[in-house]
């Protein structure tokens, strides 16, 4: 072991005689002493002899096609990765699969590969914000969403159909209990940051897949593109929705970040997501785009630079098929006047409320309570309108509790920009919130991660203070 005293001597008659010496070589000496691994080397040591141990059995187990075992095999070998960087290596994987799976039917035990991922970023989350002192009190936002879960579970005592309710029951818990330890949880910056960018890694792997091998079978889903995995399907409709937050982000990238390499990939990004929303011909997506890059133009204040995006945009719209052009067209001109059935729906939906509208049916009964009553004219459908949805199943008490949660989620917003926190981040999640809002109007969200999500990550962004210099700063100060 080198003598540290002898080292340190040479380094201070150097400087003392004004020997030439590299800027790097003081710190390289001081650390020859004690020439230990940083964390960081630590990590990919104990990850590499993780690999390397399990590689055969886990090739074993593929050959078997033991899944399960696949799976347990490869958290093991992640578990260094899990130590070094728990919140960006489990919720950011979550958030990384969402846009891929969100959408998908379950087919694989009755769920997706999301819901193991979601209960062990909850678990990871937890154990370091114990650990390391980094829970909080929640927002007051999260009052609200836990009584309308008590509620939706006692509405089981009610219901029309009460087995629906203990079916639908636990993925509806599951979501509350996640959203309540994430936003309990105070993240750094970076996790952040770097959460925000596998959501739009996400979404780039999702349009893109969608864009690529969904287009060239849409002929036989009357010209809508859908992500397919295995045996799965997405919904269209569902596909669009869950591109909407990375493409906020996306947009807010281009926006807010200052290399050249940066804008460039943001850029990319927005138009590989916006290619696979508008291919999947879902005009709710298209007007949450619409509406989410209106609320970017304001908050950030870089008109001139959202122009361009949606420049870019507009060129890729029209490279889309004619269906794109047609559906749209339809509702212009009045063609398609009920918005493919959806007034209809609601029309049978506010009768629905004469009898429901206190108490409720029952969580996810909007199809029992219609086919009550319409039998003969419908035989069941989803509400097409979140607020109608919950409105039927949880009567006013339960919408009372819905708005109260997303309004105290604004005004939560509210206070980080007056405050004066990361803009590109809080634009960006602002936005998405607002886009989930209007694809709400004519979707069922309730019991999606991708509703989920952004509110989430816009409480993070009211924790996490902006950097000197940041977006907004340039762009004027956003009201």
């Amino acid at each position: 072991m080198p003598n540290v005293s002898i080292e340190a001597h040479d380094m201070r008659r150097a400087i003392t005689y004004g020997e030439r010496t590299r800027p790097g070589l003081i710190r390289w000496r001081l650390g020859r002493a004690a020439r230990w691994p940083s964390p960081s080397a630590h990590t990919a040591i104990l990850a590499g002899l993780a690999v390397i141990g399990l590689a055969p059995l886990l090739a074993w187990q593929l050959a078997k096609e033991r899944w399960l075992n696949v799976a347990l095999l490869t958290v093991i070998a992640l578990v260094p990765v899990f130590i070094r960087w728990p919140v960006v290596s489990t919720f950011g994987m979550y958030v990384l699969l969402v846009p891929l799976f969100d959408s998908l039917p379950y087919f694989v035990a009755g769920g997706t590969v999301v819901k193991p991922v979601g209960m062990l970023a909850g678990v990871v989350m937890l154990g370091t914000g114990i650990m390391d002192r980094r829970l909080g009190r929640p927002p007051a936002a999260a009052a609200w969403w836990t009584l309308l879960a008590v509620w939706a579970a006692l509405s089981v005592t009610w219901a029309v159909n009460a087995a629906v309710v203990v079916e639908r029951l636990p993925s509806f818990l599951s979501l509350i209990v996640l959203y309540l330890v994430a936003v309990s949880f105070r993240p750094s910056r970076r996790e952040l940051y770097w959460v925000c960018v596998l959501a739009v890694i996400g979404g780039v792997l999702a349009a893109g897949a969608t864009y690529l091998f969904g287009a060239a079978d849409a002929a036989q889903y009357e010209g809508r593109a859908r992500l397919v995995i295995g045996d799965a399907e997405s919904n269209p409709n569902a596909l669009g929705e869950v591109l909407t937050l990375p493409l906020a982000l996306a947009v807010a990238g281009f926006v807010g970040l200052r290399g050249r390499l940066g804008k460039a990939l943001a850029m990319v990004s927005a138009l590989i997501i916006g290619a696979g929303m508008l291919v999947t011909v879902s005009r709710g997506a298209l007007a949450a785009a619409v509406v989410a890059i209106i609320v970017l133009s304001y908050r950030l204040r870089a008109r001139a630079q959202i122009v361009i995006v949606v420049l870019a945009l507009v060129a890729v719209a029209g490279t889309m098929p004619q269906v794109l052009s047609e559906r749209i067209e339809s509702i212009v001109t009045g063609e398609d006047a009920t918005g493919s059935g959806r007034t209809d729906i609601w029309t049978d939906g506010f009768r629905a409320v004469e009898r429901f509208g206190i108490f409720g049916a029952g969580l996810e009964n909007f199809r029992d309570a219609n086919r009550v009553y319409y039998l003969a004219k419908r035989d069941g459908t989803t509400a097409h309108n979140t607020f109608l949805m919950v409105l039927v199943e949880l009567g006013i008490v339960g919408l009372a509790l819905m708005i109260g949660g997303i309004v105290h989620h604004l005004i939560i917003a509210r206070r980080a920009w007056k405050a004066g926190h990361s803009r590109l981040l809080l634009g960006g999640l602002e936005a998405a919130c607002i886009g989930v809002l209007v694809i709400a109007m004519v979707g069922d969200v309730t019991l999606t991660k991708s509703f989920w999500l952004p509110w989430i990550l816009l409480t993070w962004s009211g924790y996490v203070k902006a950097e000197t210099g940041e977006v907004g700063d340039e762009h004027g100060r956003a009201a």
